[in-house]
This record gives structure tokens, C-alpha cells and sequence, in this order.
């Protein structure tokens, strides 16, 4: 199994950042975050470990993780789990291009904070029309 990196620090080699694979983890953050019993985010679990092992990937980055774990909660019709286990987060790519192009680190933020939040705002809709 590949090892999970859980932090995108520099020092994540040093400073103990790296986990195995596990499924009880992964069956374990189900339950929590979306109820999911752990009898269903263990077959869950299993089948993005089957992924994962298919395409040999040797590390994986958490959020790497979160979107093979949503992409079979979705493959089980489990459509509103999957709205409440997403993260919200802004693409390498444009925040490249906020960090690049002359903002202010206050700017930035609010930048950054206004558009989670909008994504929030509209899983927490989903979470009432499904």
C-alpha cells in the first residue's frame, strides 16, 4: 500500500508526516464526518484501496485521498455523503496566481476566505435538496 502524506509542509519527511494506508482511518473519518456506518465506509475504503493499488501509486496526498473516497462514495449513489466528506479548497493554479500577481497577504486571505466560504455556503445547500 502506498504511504499517505497527511502534511504538505517542506519538512514532512522530517517531521513524521507520513502515514500508512489505512482503512479503518478512512472507514473511521466516514462515520465521523458524514455517518456513514463503519460496516459501509470499510466496503468504501476497500474499493479506493483496489484504486489505488491499480494505479501503483507509491504516496498520496491526503486530498488525493478525500477525492478517490468521494468519487466511490458517488460510484454508490451515496451522492449526500459525499457533499458532507468534499473539501472545499482552491485550485494549485489560482491561488498560484493570487500569491503572483501583486496582493496584498490581507487581500489574499479575504480572497481566499470568500471563496471556501461560498463553496460552504453551497454544499450546506445541496445537503437540504438531496
Amino acid at each position: 500500500m502506498p504511504k499517505v502524506i497527511i502534511s504538505t509542509t517542506n519538512r514532512m519527511f522530517k517531521s513524521g508526516c507520513i502515514e500508512e494506508f489505512s482503512l479503518e482511518k478512512i472507514a473511521e473519518s466516514l462515520e465521523k464526518e458524514t455517518g456513514l456506518p463503519q460496516e459501509k465506509g470499510l466496503k468504501i475504503a476497500n474499493s479506493v484501496a483496489r484504486k489505488v493499488i491499480s494505479f501503483n501509486i507509491k504516496f498520496l496526498t491526503s486530498p488525493m485521498l478525500r477525492e478517490f473516497v468521494c468519487y466511490e462514495l458517488l460510484m454508490n449513489k451515496l451522492e449526500k455523503e459525499r457533499t458532507f466528506y468534499t473539501s472545499p479548497r482552491i485550485p494549485y493554479y489560482d491561488f498560484d496566481l493570487l500569491v503572483n500577481n501583486g496582493h496584498t497577504e490581507q487581500e489574499m486571505k479575504d480572497q481566499v476566505f470568500s471563496r471556501l466560504f461560498s463553496q460552504y455556503r453551497g454544499l450546506r445547500e445541496m445537503h437540504k435538496n438531496l
